[in-house]
């Protein structure tokens, strides 16, 4: 499955402080200009209160301010490191998360935090150490058993990790992140058809879970339908109200079926749209199987001109424009010249309406030269989505999509796509 990646869970916050991270200043004095100096439980209690709070700096104040005291209290030793681990300070965070199990054995979160620590180090035998340890405390520790078999798969060890993520999931049969890290093993394992399976399984659970809770029953009802990876077909739709007759745009289509992420509006929502797509092998699929307008030029930041395009012999799907391709891939695919058209020549083209409802982009790298040379204000979208893949293009896009009025939303389950609504 394109984009796969193995999906670690975040921190335990077992003190139920949820906050909004900001820059770690320096130290601010603590008022004690009372009558008593503050006892060491009046100090946790106002460093707990802050931290629920979301004041994250004032209650950093108030944790360094009992260390400084000499104080020792392994709630708040945690809860510092939780703070440095979410600011990058791993080292640090590893030394308050010990300090807090010398105080405390049997700290079962903060055994698992320092393995996720440990792991992020390159520290993974030590890491596995940290979350078996956990899973000893605790055995019903589903999220210890699931990033216990993304470090086992990370040391080779696939059986193991198989079986750590089946016992996360035995214990939580709806964790997402589970199905697709079992995804995942499966498929480095050799078994492809389960592993694809598990994997769009724990993508689904995700999205349907985190999706606005008012449009899930249609969500559910159309999921069966839908072609779309990571289900930006639906996302699209939650977004426009389920809409019907909308107007789309889809550039990198492929052979317009699988993995489209219009195929679900055009044919079960009666959308018109246009479909992109230069790679000649994809093109006698592409008239088969879809009925709207189909242009095969190469949609890129200029018209008219002549452009190596390298299309893939095993993963005709990565085919792109020449430039944009690895040099693996240039190596096993085939080159050939194609024309180009502008994304803006491209709708006059066609003469799509000034408030298209979707745009789909997904070409392999080229994403931002297309937007950056596209009018904005000549063309609104109410949806976009744009892949990533997690590379530097992402921030550039970002940057320039919400200078342009567009919000990016639903980050936790877009995976390396962004998607994003325009603010209007």
């Amino acid at each position: 499955m394109d984009g796969a990646e193995k999906q670690k869970q975040g921190n335990i916050k077992i003190f139920n402080v949820p906050f909004a991270l900001g820059e770690l200043k320096g130290n601010i004095t603590v008022n004690t200009s009372t009558p008593h100096k503050p006892s060491q439980e009046q100090l946790i209690n106002q460093a707990l209160k802050l931290h629920s709070e979301g004041k994250i700096q004032d209650a950093t104040t108030y944790y360094q301010y009992f260390i400084n005291q000499g104080f020792k209290d392994d709630r708040v030793f945690f809860n510092y490191g939780e703070i440095l681990q979410d600011h990058g300070k791993l080292e640090e965070a590893d030394e308050w998360y010990r300090k807090a199990i010398d105080l405390k054995p049997e700290f079962t979160e903060a055994h698992y935090n320092l393995g996720i620590i440990l792991s992020d180090l390159g520290k993974l035998q030590d890491a596995e150490l940290s979350l078996r340890k956990a899973i000893e405390i605790n055995p019903h520790y589903a999220e210890a058993y699931s990033n216990l078999g993304v470090i086992l798969r990370d040391l080779g060890k696939l059986q193991d990790a198989e079986l750590s993520t089946r016992k996360a999931i035995e214990l939580k049969p709806d964790f997402a992140n589970a199905h697709i890290n079992l995804g995942i093993i499966l498929t480095e394992m050799g078994k492809l058809q389960e592993g694809e399976f598990q994997q769009q399984k724990g993508i689904d659970m995700d999205f349907i879970q985190n999706i606005d809770s008012k449009y899930r029953e249609d969500c559910l009802k159309n999921i069966s339908l839908s072609k779309s990876q990571f289900r930006q077909d639906l996302f699209t739709l939650s977004q426009l109200n389920f809409k019907k007759n909308g107007y789309f745009l889809e550039f990198g289509s492929c052979d317009g079926f699988v993995g489209s992420n219009s195929y679900l509006l055009e044919k079960f929502f009666h959308w018109d749209g246009i479909l992109a797509e230069p790679a000649i092998c994809w093109h006698k699929k592409l008239q088969e199987n879809r009925s709207v307008n189909i242009e095969t030029k190469c949609v890129w930041k200029a018209s008219g001109q002549e452009i190596l395009f390298n299309e893939l012999i095993s993963q005709k799907q990565l085919s792109t424009i020449e430039s944009f391709s690895n040099e693996k891939h240039i190596k096993e695919g085939k080159s050939y010249k194609v024309k180009t058209i502008s994304l803006l020549d491209l709708l006059e083209k066609y003469q799509a309406p000034k408030i298209i409802d979707y745009l789909s982009i997904d070409v392999e790298g080229s994403e931002y030269e297309i937007l950056k040379a596209f009018d904005f204000n000549k063309y609104k979208f109410r949806v976009i989505t744009c892949e990533h893949n997690y590379t530097p293009m992402r921030e550039k896009i970002y940057e320039l999509l919400t200078n342009k009025g567009y919000q990016r939303k639903a980050v936790n389950i877009s995976r390396v796509d962004d998607w994003y609504i325009f603010s209007e």
